[in-house]
């Protein structure tokens, strides 16, 4: 595993044997594997959310609590359904520990020609070109991931020079890649567009993504001694809702259609909201909450003035605005269906998780949204409000259509991640070595 790491961003690799690879289930234990940063507190209780409007009540309760905890007061954190243990693991979070010290080496230092060097990150600092470059030089034979080409085809829906960033650091990257490995194969189009409108010549392949649900990601938690006194087989819907955070617990008071995703110009959500509106105007007052479920990004001025102009379509509409992994778990499982109508993705991710959960959804016709969504979504034109309308009409109107497509998902065979994994071994050339 390698990295740039410290204020010298000296590029350094680790080797697999120094550290236990179930860290990589969790970023912050493989931080701590990997001696990356240190500890940091908890910065915010969902226990006393409530009060961080105001920074002294906010500070006053923690510290209260911190101290009742160190007390061991189990009376005092009944009422939080929490132990005065849980309190002080979420005050006070380890970070894993590796079964030995880690040894970081010199990546330059370590590697010999032939090696291959996969880089599945984001690249496009000077660093990294350097870095790369330098690897080359040894005789390394570099594979450089592409997501998509969002900057350059679409750069009015991103910021600031980040479209001539990314596309000098794209032009550079052909002189030390040796093979360049695509999300989609729309993205592998785009790119080689690219490359033979600058002259370029390097082979591409394609490493499609997943269909598959963040479950995984959601490290267990310890339930509440109150939680721990329900019965799930009796009453599923008090042990699935009572921990949720009131925010995401609202939302499911009225049933809803889910838009999961960065809250941005790029995944249309101006268009999105325009849709709901027309739909509203129709008549259609059993309609479904609409729910955008995510954090603000770029170029949404219009889209807040109108949520702020209708007051939120007079609540048809709501944002959650940055859920964890497990509120978003949750919407995923609770709502009618899913939107995806961007105007542009390198692969669409929502669209998968959606799936996973058995959910359809309304997705635009266009980029690679259709290799994630197959015959299992609804389709829609993301230029036009009144398409994107009619896709959602036909699920909420036809519940046989909505029947239709979930019963397609539950005997479809979903991508998972260790497809993912077999993909890119084979194409490295070392399924062989990994049998097993």
């Amino acid at each position: 595993m390698c990295f740039h790491e410290g204020v010298g961003k000296k590029y350094v690799c680790v080797s697999f044997d120094d550290f236990d690879v179930a860290n990589f289930d969790d970023p912050r234990a493989l931080r701590g594997a990997l001696n990356i940063g240190k500890s940091k507190s908890a910065a915010d209780i969902d226990v006393i959310s409530k009060y961080k409007s105001s920074a002294a009540k906010y500070y006053f309760h923690r510290t209260r609590l911190d101290i009742l905890a160190f007390l061991s007061s189990k009376s005092s954190f009944l009422r939080y359904n929490i132990t005065p243990e849980r309190w002080l693991e979420m005050r006070f979070p380890k970070d894993g520990k590796a079964r030995r010290d880690t040894v970081r080496k010199s990546f330059l230092a370590m590697c010999r020609p032939g090696d291959a060097l996969v880089n599945l990150d984001s690249s496009w600092l000077p660093l990294h070109e350097r870095t790369f470059s330098a690897a080359k030089e040894k005789g390394v034979i570099c594979y450089t991931l592409v997501y998509d080409l969002i900057p350059i085809l679409l750069p009015q829906t991103t910021h600031g020079m980040m479209p001539l960033i990314f596309h000098k650091w794209l032009a550079n990257s052909v002189d030390y890649t040796s093979k360049y490995l695509c999300i989609s194969n729309a993205t592998k189009k785009d790119l080689q567009d690219f490359l033979t409108k600058y002259g370029f010549e390097r082979e591409v392949e394609v490493l499609s993504l997943v269909q598959q649900g963040i479950d995984k990601k959601i490290s267990p938690t310890a339930l509440g001694p109150m939680s721990t006194r329900v019965n799930k087989d009796a009453y599923p819907w008090l042990y699935e809702v009572a921990e949720i955070s009131d925010d995401v617990r609202n939302v499911a008071t009225v049933p809803y259609v889910l838009c999961a995703g960065t809250i941005e110009a790029r995944k249309n959500v101006w268009r999105i909201a325009q849709s709901w509106q027309r739909l509203l105007q129709e008549g259609n007052y059993d309609l479904p909450r609409l729910v955008f479920a995510g954090r603000k990004g770029w170029h949404i001025e219009a889209f807040e003035n109108f949520l702020k102009g209708s007051g939120n379509l007079d609540g048809w509409i709501q944002v959650v605005e940055a859920p964890s992994d497990a509120e978003l778990a949750f919407l995923y499982r609770n709502c009618k269906f899913s939107i995806m109508a961007s105007l542009y993705e390198g692969w669409g991710l929502p669209v998968g998780e959606a799936l996973s959960y058995g959910k359809t959804a309304v997705v635009a016709n266009n980029s690679s949204l259709p290799e994630v969504g197959g015959e299992y979504v609804e389709y829609c034109d993301a230029a036009s409000i009144e398409s994107i309308a009619a896709a959602c009409r036909r699920l909420i109107r036809d519940p046989q259509r909505l029947e239709e497509l979930e019963n397609s998902i539950s005997t479809a065979k979903m991508r998972n991640w260790e497809e993912v994994c077999s993909d890119l071994l084979n194409i490295l050339g070392l399924s062989d070595e990994f049998v097993g």
